[in-house]
């Protein structure tokens, strides 16, 4: 079966490898930085990759303007949102490929937001049902932006403070009114379960892909969000 939480996801803030490129070759979306150094060896096939996520820009929700996959994050790479890796009891629902950390390439978003979702359903079974825990498990408090290493001193290095892990999971709680430590349900089974969800996914990309590719905001089309829900949990009617 599964194995624990911290095998299953890495923060892939830490995977960026440089920002800007090559005379002529600089990425498009917000930030302008370039994830891999060529053409990585992985990613999702050429017509599904960030068909159905947005970014904020001047206000407005857009696609991402550049997917080349050099170009985006690993989560929107690998139509990924999570940066989930492949079970040891099989690969998920949709998934086409694996790279050598073992994190899922699916073949569209909707199958890699699929999966998120019963990962999360999973996590709640297991009693993670608190936003401060949800939240530790993509951001340590203990941990320094990015994943970067602290210093001999235990310190964080200058630009990359401690994560703001509360700050994260007042967010997901605010949603429900409630504080982050206490008990919440994300059943996307039940409209207000669902806004819990996006809420929380919300968070999740501010960890997974940094600031400066979400400046604002990032989500995923309400729609490619709403179907990977209803495979998951059922349709739910009513929900605005």
């Amino acid at each position: 079966m599964q194995q624990m939480i911290s095998r299953w996801i890495v923060p892939v803030a830490a995977l960026i490898l440089g920002s800007g490129a090559a005379a002529g070759q600089s990425c498009q979306n917000p930030g302008q930085i370039r994830y891999h150094p060529g053409t990585p060896q992985h990613y999702a096939p050429e017509n599904s990759r960030a068909q159905g996520f947005l970014i904020e820009t001047d206000r407005t929700p857009r696609r991402p303007p550049d997917i080349r996959p050099e170009c985006l994050p690993l989560p929107i790479r690998y139509n990924n949102p999570g940066a989930l890796q492949t079970p040891r009891a099989g690969p998920w629902r949709g998934q086409v490929g694996r790279d050598s950390k073992g994190h899922a390439v699916f073949n569209n978003l909707e199958d890699g937001v699929a999966a998120w979702l019963t990962w999360v359903q999973r996590r709640m079974a297991e009693g993670r049902n608190i936003p401060f825990k949800l939240m530790s498990m993509y951001a340590p408090p203990n941990d320094c932006i990015g994943s970067v290493a602290k210093l001999a001193n235990g310190q964080c290095p200058p630009r990359f403070p401690l994560n703001d892990t509360d700050g994260y999971a007042r967010r997901v709680a605010a949603a429900f009114g409630i504080g982050p430590h206490e008990r919440i349900q994300l059943n996307g089974a039940t409209c207000m379960g669902r806004v819990g969800l996006q809420t929380f996914y919300a968070e999740v990309m501010r960890v997974e892909l940094g600031r400066a590719f979400c400046n604002t905001h990032c989500g995923i089309e309400r729609m490619v969000f709403s179907r990977a829900a209803d495979r998951v949990f059922g349709p739910v009617s009513g929900c605005s």
